[in-house]
């Protein structure tokens, strides 16, 4: 019997930090207010914290089902946001004639893959590796 285990807190850790992180972009990136949420940013050590956590406990899994099961929660979405972004930026490159921000066929399949920092590549978007 394949039981999943799950523990309610670590949710609740996570949605926690998700909102510091929304409120730290809200208010210390944006010039307007003058409240700054600076401790926004240790949410991200929350989320590694929580992060190792989970990944310890489902590495009593098979090797071949946790990169599968890896592969399959990652992939998917990584794809359609690279894709999107790779859209927006064509259609403003189109639009603009503003060819700064120059995006090339090659660049976005080597994000398609992950890896390319190991090609040499720049990200599409600095803020896919979260």
């Amino acid at each position: 019997m394949n039981i999943k285990y799950r523990v309610l807190e670590l949710d609740s850790l996570r949605g926690i930090a998700a909102l510091m992180v929304l409120f730290f972009h809200l208010t210390v990136l944006s010039p307007e207010g003058n409240f700054k949420f600076s401790i926004g940013c240790t949410a991200v050590d929350l989320f590694f914290l929580i992060s190792g956590f989970v990944i310890f406990n489902s590495i009593k899994k098979s090797n071949l089902e946790f990169i599968i099961n890896r592969i399959s929660r990652l992939y998917p979405t990584y794809w359609i946001s690279v894709t999107f972004t790779f859209i927006l930026f064509c259609i403003y490159e189109t639009k603009k004639r503003n060819w700064i921000i120059h995006i090339d066929f090659k660049k976005y399949i080597a994000n398609m893959t992950m890896c390319q920092k190991y090609f040499y590549i720049n990200n599409i978007d600095e803020s896919y590796w979260t």
